[in-house]
């Protein structure tokens, strides 16, 4: 069984690692996230499509859609 944390409103002990280490990360520069985007979808072989070729989603259960 997993110990939780009680400060980080019950993150086990692993995440609250993780984060501890990601808050001592130096802040992204200047074009680092769009390099670090290119660089994801260009190893996973994601197509990207232009946004009118984009479905809309409707995540609430039908009954709950405001169409009813």
């Amino acid at each position: 069984m997993q110990q939780k944390s009680t400060f980080y409103g019950g993150l086990s002990l692993q995440a609250l690692q993780h984060r501890r280490r990601c808050e001592r990360l130096p802040a992204l520069q200047n074009g680092e996230a769009d390099d670090l985007v290119a660089a994801f979808l260009a190893a996973r072989s994601i197509t990207v499509c232009p946004a009118r070729y984009a479905a809309p989603v409707e995540q609430r259960p039908l009954y709950n859609r405001s169409t009813y």
